[in-house]
């Protein structure tokens, strides 16, 4: 058997001789590529030499071809049925004699998949001396035995970059990984602002497109539709990148489905290692400049399901709004459920101990509010406050101005009660008070004033009891405007008075509520 090489650097393999007619020819492939003039052809070339290894150029022969899955070709899997039939005339001239070209799939289209269903398949190689018809009717062909197993270009098993461009109804790249390990790992240790260990870019401009489309269908605890790493230590750097040009109302950059019914699984799980500063596990931005657009937008179908769930060491979730003129919210809650108790934020700290807030709102306008409530205002616990006040519009101007007025307060919990009664014939009357009054209150204290004239002896004569008292020493008739107050006694007043002279706590010593009033620092 006789090898060759021609100029170029490919490596060559030489098949069997083969007699055809009485001539001994050699056939000798050349190289076997998958890339060829479209997704379901392959090219496929060769020299056609004699027994001495003279090139047989300027003959025609017939060839016919067929790729199997075992080297007997028991298992055949192109085409379908039959074989492909190729009339070859074979080069001439001093380096190319004897050289031809087939374009396999031509004929029968080899199917997209086929490459990658089988770990290894066998091209089967007939050739006739007869180069006329060449459908299969009537010519002899001999097989070039052991058939030829297809073997990946040297490059192609560890190619540094993958680049096509082609226009195909099937998926250009189809990877599939029958084991435990992953399909495409994706990977950058780049240190580099922007650096991306993926890019996926939708770039039709209409329709409904897909920037990156995934699916699990695992209902494994904690199977994933996509798992991205950007394992660089520092830098702004990108476990993936999506970008998608269409304006369509339907393009989505992103869509990840975890279509499981049960088990732990997750749409998307994206992890970033870094500790740079503004290092991000996920970015997303709308850059349209109108319309109602959206930066997030999760939907949940679960009625006990969560559409945005996030846990931080110090602070979970940031909401800025970065207009500076418009009427903006850094957070926007709504809820619209009719049912008790439907809340459109829900804020909880959940500690046993320490100075925790539930929610902490701070305003820096002087003529701003850290708490805007338009509606009534419930707070099952105690409200502290600098100062209190009503605030209405003013009976007499309520156009131009508010009327304010400052709360009644006291270092006790105290309820105030008063009313105006007129004394009877015998100069005396009783006053009614609520029947919850003792139940409530303790420690009395009774104010009188009379009405329309002195009354020196006017007096409580009788205190309360079975929540009602008795004034008297007036004079028949007299009106008598009565004031009575009591200190709380109801469960929660006796659990948590109000503490009228605390220490500030460790961390709030040497600092000031309102520093601007002392001019002192303000509180860390």
């Amino acid at each position: 058997m006789k090898t060759t090489t021609n100029c170029t650097k490919s490596k060559r393999w030489l098949s069997r001789a083969v007699a055809l007619a009485l001539l001994l020819l050699t056939l000798f492939p050349i190289m076997i590529s998958a890339q060829g003039t479209g997704p379901d052809t392959m090219n496929y070339q060769g020299w056609l030499l004699d027994a001495s290894g003279e090139p047989r150029g300027g003959e025609t022969h017939c060839m016919r071809f067929r790729i199997c899955s075992d080297g007997a070709c028991n298992n055949q899997r192109w085409p379908s049925s039959g074989r492909e039939y190729h009339t070859v005339t074979t080069e001439s001239g001093t380096n190319k004699g004897g050289l031809f070209n087939v374009t396999l799939g031509s004929g029968s289209p080899i199917p997209p998949t086929l490459m990658y269903d089988y770990d290894a398949l066998y091209l089967e190689i007939g050739v006739s001396d007869d180069g006329s018809g060449c459908d299969g009717a009537g010519e002899s062909y001999t097989l070039l035995l052991p058939r030829s197993q297809l073997q990946t270009n040297a490059y192609a098993q560890r190619s540094r970059r993958v680049r096509t461009e082609e226009s195909d109804n099937n998926d250009l790249i189809y990877i599939r990984n029958t084991g435990s390990g992953g399909g495409i790992s994706a990977r950058t240790s780049s240190t580099s602002d922007d650096a991306i260990a993926g890019r996926f870019v939708a770039e039709g401009t209409s329709g409904k497109t897909w920037g990156v489309f995934a699916r699990n269908n695992s209902t494994t605890d904690g199977a994933r539709a996509g798992d991205f790493y950007a394992t660089g230590q520092s830098g702004g750097t990108y476990g993936v990148y999506v970008e998608n040009k269409s304006a369509g109302d339907s393009a989505v950059t992103g869509f990840f489905w975890a279509n499981a019914d049960s088990g732990s699984t997750k749409a998307v799980w994206a992890l970033n290692d870094s500790d740079g500063d503004d290092s991000r596990v996920g970015s997303f931005r709308s850059r349209g400049t109108s319309g109602k657009t959206y930066g997030v937008w999760t939907d949940v179908d679960s009625p006990n399901g969560i559409a945005l769930y996030a846990t931080a060491p110090t602070t979970a979730v940031v909401g800025i709004a970065g207009n500076r003129s418009l009427v903006t919210r850094g957070v926007y809650g709504r809820v619209d459920s009719s049912a008790d108790g439907a809340a459109a934020g829900y804020f909880h700290a959940d500690r046993a101990s320490g100075v925790t807030y539930g929610v902490y709102a701070r305003n820096d306008s002087p003529a701003g509010y850290a708490g805007y409530f338009d509606g009534d205002v419930s707070v099952n616990g105690t409200l502290s406050k600098s100062a209190g006040s009503f605030k209405i519009d003013h009976p007499l101007d309520p156009a131009n101005r508010y009327l304010m007025h400052s709360f009644v307060e006291s270092p006790d919990m105290k309820n105030v009660y008063d009313g105006v009664v007129q004394l009877d014939i015998d100069g005396e009357a009783w006053v009614q008070l609520p029947d919850y009054f003792q139940a409530l209150n303790r420690d009395f204290c009774y104010q009188l004033t009379p009405i329309g004239g002195p009354a020196p002896g006017l007096y409580i004569a009788s205190e309360i009891e079975d929540n009602r008292f008795q004034i008297a020493g007036g004079e028949p008739g007299l009106k008598v405007s009565w004031q009575v107050t009591g200190i709380r006694q109801d469960p929660y007043a006796e659990a948590y008075p109000i503490p009228v002279e605390p220490m500030k706590p460790e961390g709030e010593r040497g600092t000031y509520l309102h520093p601007e009033l002392y001019d002192e620092g303000a509180r860390p």
